[in-house]
């Protein structure tokens, strides 16, 4: 996946040379009032980002 959003990028702006893995989290960090909201949109981001974490703590309560 990470190779799929660097080629994204690099199709959207010949600037991006590579993804950075690093601004998106601190940017979310410095802005976490982003992630309060309750509407349609936000809620989705929330349970997708969830849905692994759940999946992995299910397997490892398994073994």
């Amino acid at each position: 996946m990470v190779k799929q959003a660097e080629a994204a990028f690099r199709v959207l702006s010949a600037e991006i040379a590579e993804f950075d893995h690093f601004t998106p989290p601190s940017w979310l960090i410095r802005n976490s009032n982003f992630l309060e909201g309750s509407d349609e949109a936000t809620l989705a981001l929330l349970e997708r980002a969830e849905r692994p974490f759940t999946t992995l703590n299910g397997l490892l309560t398994k073994s």
